[in-house]
């Protein structure tokens, strides 16, 4: 958040703050944003057999 909305500037207040804070959240939480898997299924099978130890293929 330092990085996005208060990095270069000073809040005075504790109110204010909390007005700014509540504003950037509201703001990031409405963006969906999307994730894209970098591996295919079968990759994370191999390199994850503990998570998928369970999973009968």
């Amino acid at each position: 958040m330092s990085r996005q909305s208060l990095a270069t500037r000073r809040i005075r207040s504790l109110a204010a703050l909390r007005a700014e804070i509540a504003a950037w959240s509201v703001d990031t939480n409405t963006r969906q944003r999307g994730v894209e898997s970098q591996m295919k299924i079968a990759e994370a099978r191999c390199k994850l057999k503990s998570a998928y130890s369970k999973i009968i293929i």
